[in-house]
């Protein structure tokens, strides 16, 4: 097993007006569900088990490996959900890879929209959405972060990260994350989380690779 340590520097945030990530009406909520948009490439010997921070003040990290060399990793298959229930989108924040579809959903008794808006504040779609089963699907071909909002309702928003690489990840809120089916290899790995981002290469061996990933202290 590969054990690697990071102390990762802060840096600009990337991700302005971050604010955080489907599920039943009869399901106990999480208004943040960790994703992934790692593929199946044709070699699959690689695992890694990593730790980034814990949510803080309900912002979950994100971490992203791009790998050195190209690999022809296909775009999963099935769309990532957004749903939209008791006033809340859920999850608050994705991570999709670009060209993998995203399907927003509509699962109460309330209208709502679904207003999607560009990383310079541009608007690429404003939706209504009916009630209990109104959907809609748009597929982000450009990488970014974009803000996506309720026209009714003040209090609803969300953020979708889309990236270029085939392994990135939304921590879970104790900074758990899990990656599989990645050939080994070198990568550069991003941590962002709040206004910290930094990137940092790694080298990812065969089997199961350990990551533990922190931004060491500013004082």
């Amino acid at each position: 097993m590969s054990v690697q340590n990071f102390k990762f520097a802060c840096i600009a945030c990337i991700l302005p007006g971050l604010l955080l990530q489907a599920c039943t009406p009869n399901a106990e909520i999480d208004p943040v569900e960790s994703q992934t948009t790692s593929g199946s490439p044709q070699t699959s010997i690689a695992t890694i088990i990593g730790r980034a921070p814990e949510a803080a003040g309900g912002t979950r990290a994100v971490v992203i490996l791009e790998p050195r060399e190209p690999l022809d990793v296909p775009l999963p298959t099935e769309p990532v959900e957004m749903d939209q229930f008791g006033r809340d989108f859920i999850p608050r924040l994705i991570v999709v890879r670009a060209g993998q579809p995203v399907l927003f959903k509509n699962s109460e008794d309330e209208l709502h929209t679904v207003h999607v808006q560009d990383g310079k504040g541009l608007s690429l779609f404003n939706v209504a959405m009916p009630i209990q089963g109104g959907e809609h699907d748009h597929t982000f071909d450009d990488a970014g972060d974009y803000a996506v909002s309720c026209n009714a309702h003040q209090e609803m928003h969300a953020t979708i990260v889309v990236v270029e690489s085939p392994y990135a990840v939304v921590a879970d809120r104790d900074g758990t994350f899990t990656l599989s089916e990645m050939p080994p290899g070198s990568y550069d790995v991003t941590l962002r989380q709040g206004n910290q981002q930094h990137t940092q290469l790694v080298e990812i061996l065969a089997g199961t690779n350990e990551l533990q990933l922190d931004f060491p202290s500013t004082s």
